[in-house]
């Protein structure tokens, strides 16, 4: 894999991760707007917060003078990526997800049994605390980036139907013609759906149920995170 931007080891919040400098992903996706408009704007416009996202650092110029250096997490910095929009974007995203895999393969072996248990507890707990910060912010995001699925308004018959309802009905349907259960396409797809969107709606739902003290389902996260209609046309491509 070659190294498009370099990975270092930062201590943030008083636990060293993985950050990249932000300014060489600003170079890396090519954007126009001046480095310090542009980092601003996005930790503004997405709430990013400093000693959780990423922490900033005074580095002094041979010229003699200084600038504010930002030490970004991978988590922010596939979300600058993925908003972007463009090509290096989606380059920069999958290059991150790619790094994060490799990382995690170098430090498993390295730990004992006691200290993987140990990192999986901060993990998830430290995951579980986040994920209503990031609730808000990720359906932000969601809602710029999706296209909407309008196929169904060209059906009359069916215009009084919720998407929810409609992808039900395709499901059995293409269980019936597959002679499978209703159960096993649902679980196909929504494989193929965290594949494809990097969304694990039955890691959201958990966390959802555990907030909740109520069972919610992963139909039900996806009718919550408005992307019933990206899995209607994903199961559309999958079983046409």
């Amino acid at each position: 894999m070659n190294e498009l931007i370099v990975i270092s080891k930062t201590k943030v919040n008083e636990q060293e991760i993985n950050t990249i400098n932000a300014r060489e992903l600003h170079n890396f996706l090519e954007i126009n707007t001046r480095f310090n408009d542009w980092i601003n704007n996005r930790i503004n416009e997405y709430n990013f917060q400093e000693n959780q996202d990423f922490i900033t650092l005074t580095e002094n110029l041979v010229s003699g003078g200084s600038r504010k250096e930002y030490h970004i997490s991978l988590d922010m910095a596939k979300e600058l990526s993925m908003v972007e929009r463009n090509d290096k974007g989606k380059e920069a995203r999958r290059y991150f997800i790619e790094c994060e895999s490799k990382l995690k393969e170098l430090e498993i072996p390295q730990m004992n049994e006691l200290e993987m248990i140990a990192k999986i507890a901060l993990s998830m707990n430290a995951q579980n605390k986040k994920m209503i910060e990031h609730d808000n912010r990720l359906n932000k995001i969601e809602d710029q980036l999706s296209s909407k699925v309008d196929l169904l308004k060209t059906l009359p018959e069916i215009k009084e139907k919720t998407e929810r309802m409609i992808l039900n009905e395709y499901i059995r349907a293409v269980a019936n013609k597959l002679a499978k259960s209703p159960e096993d396409i649902w679980l196909e797809l929504y494989r193929e759906f965290k594949y494809r969107e990097h969304i694990d709606l039955a890691a959201r739902a958990r966390n959802k149920s555990l907030l909740r003290n109520k069972r919610i389902s992963r139909i039900d996260m996806a009718e919550e995170l408005k992307c019933v209609d990206k899995l209607y046309a994903l199961a559309i491509k999958m079983y046409s």
